[in-house]
């Protein structure tokens, strides 16, 4: 018994030691986080005013909040605080939603497919399963020689498979990067698919090309053969989604080269906006006129409805009554970008204002005495060079306007920074600069004990701008 108390006790001593040892290394250098700028663009006073405050975190146990003007980093007053538990939290959420893809890549290329196209596919590439000029080869774990190849889609296919599932969200977790999601599941995925795809005939349009993957044994006899991942540069197809007391409203958005190949003749009422109901039937209740198709679709909460559209070179934004979905606006932003990806819209929590990323242009659009004008728009060619471009996941992105300028903060994938803040004002890009911050892998591997970013562990979690008056959106 005595014993047993003196290594209890000993264990307790050795723990307080390593305790306060931690504590006093996380003490020492808790608030020895710095940050610096780089201007990459414009002038530095489009920034005075600009509040930044930065997040970095060690293993979401450790934070830093820290804030400072946009031309000052080093006067960064900073807030370290410690969670025992990593930080997370749950939105409760009512949002009827459509995961919708072109399906390719959950196709089966068998001897027995149902599809006579892959049927034959199947048999030509058991035809030839050497190398041909163009292929590429690869070593499997168990040995075996596997071919990539590319193969034109229209060659096989008359429709797109489509690929549809119906998620109705109660709620969401997250931890700032990662999430989790609950849903209902009892919709069935497969008959829902099946009329999607009767609704929706989009033929496989010539030139689409996509690379298979196929292996076969040491004798030449085919054992495998399935689709890669369709190149997002070359087509995207999406159902943007306004959740509805009576079902769910979606467009169908296609970005990419090959978005203006494809034809919306066979679906009823052509390209446009479509109800799915509670039930599961579809119909069209919005026509595009002149011959546009969608490009994003999306709802104010509060009555309106948003559909941005290409149209004879231009890139059009329409404001629909979301009661009659009757037309009230219509107005040209800029012209289209050619191959350009899915926009990006990024609305204010609070309905103030909405900012809206398209190719190489942004439209900031502005809430005033209850209606819903354009501010102004503008060219991010500039920023897109340098290296910090828009078209980053509407996660990382914050940003403020003040009815006269617009500030924008996100990540640098490209530049020696971790973040950039953009300035807009209705002549253009004011101010473009890149900042870092010390825990930017740029300290030796064992100056934090809690770990580093090189092993993952600590990281930037965002940098959000600030301007006198205004909330800022994320």
């Amino acid at each position: 018994m005595r014993k047993s108390l003196l290594l209890f006790l000993l264990l307790v001593a050795l723990s307080a030691g390593l305790l306060a040892g931690a504590c006093a290394a996380v003490q020492g250098r808790r608030e020895t986080v710095s940050y610096r700028t780089e201007p990459l663009a414009g002038d530095p006073t489009a920034a005075d005013g600009v509040e930044l405050t930065w997040v970095s975190t060690c293993g979401y146990h450790l934070f830093w909040h820290s804030t400072f003007p946009a031309a000052a980093p080093e006067e960064a007053e900073t807030r370290f605080s410690y969670s025992g538990q990593k930080q997370s939290w749950i939105i409760e959420l009512d949002e009827d939603v459509l995961e919708l893809s072109p399906g390719l890549n959950f196709l089966d290329i068998a001897p027995d497919s149902p599809s006579a196209g892959l049927r034959a596919l199947w048999a030509e590439l058991s035809a030839q399963t050497s190398p041909l000029p163009g292929d590429e080869t690869y070593t499997e774990h168990n040995g075996l020689i596997s071919i990539k190849r590319e193969i034109q889609l229209a060659d096989y296919l008359t429709d797109f498979p489509l690929s549809v599932n119906r998620l109705v969200y109660t709620a969401w977790a997250a931890d700032r990067e990662f999430g989790t999601s609950q849903y209902d599941t009892s919709i069935n995925a497969e008959e829902l698919t099946r009329r999607f795809r009767a609704y929706f005939p989009i033929p496989m349009p010539e030139g689409l090309a996509m690379e298979i993957s196929m292996t076969p044994d040491a004798s030449g006899q085919l054992l495998s053969a399935c689709f890669l991942t369709l190149d997002s540069s070359l087509l995207t197809l999406q159902a943007d989604c306004v959740s509805t007391g009576e079902g769910v409203l979606f467009a169908l958005c296609a970005g990419g080269s090959m978005a203006k190949a494809l034809d919306g003749s066979g679906i009823p009422g052509g390209w446009g906006i479509y109800r799915l109901s509670p039930g599961g039937d579809l119909e069209t209740v919005y026509s595009i006129p002149n011959g546009g198709r969608a490009m994003a679709f999306w709802s104010d909460g509060d009555g309106t409805l948003f559909l941005l559209t290409e149209e004879k070179g231009a890139v059009l934004l329409t404001l629909l009554d979301a009661a009659t979905l009757t037309p009230v606006a219509t107005q040209e932003l800029f012209p289209a970008a050619e191959g350009a990806p899915h926009p990006q819209v990024f609305p204010q929590s609070d309905g103030s204002f909405c900012l809206l990323s398209a190719g190489d242009f942004l439209a900031v659009l502005n809430r005033r005495s209850g209606a819903w004008v354009v501010d102004f728009t503008a060219d991010t060619s500039l920023q897109s060079s340098l290296g910090c471009p828009l078209s980053t996941p509407s996660s990382r992105l914050s940003l403020c306007y003040d009815g006269t300028r617009l500030a924008i903060t996100g990540p640098c994938p490209s530049t020696k920074s971790e973040y950039f803040l953009a300035v807009y004002t209705a002549d253009g890009l004011e101010y473009l600069g890149g900042y870092t911050s010390s825990l930017y892998g740029n300290h030796p591997p064992d100056s934090y004990p809690w770990g580093s970013w090189q092993d993952g562990s600590c990281r930037s979690i965002a940098l959000e701008p600030f301007l006198p008056g205004r909330e800022t959106a994320s």
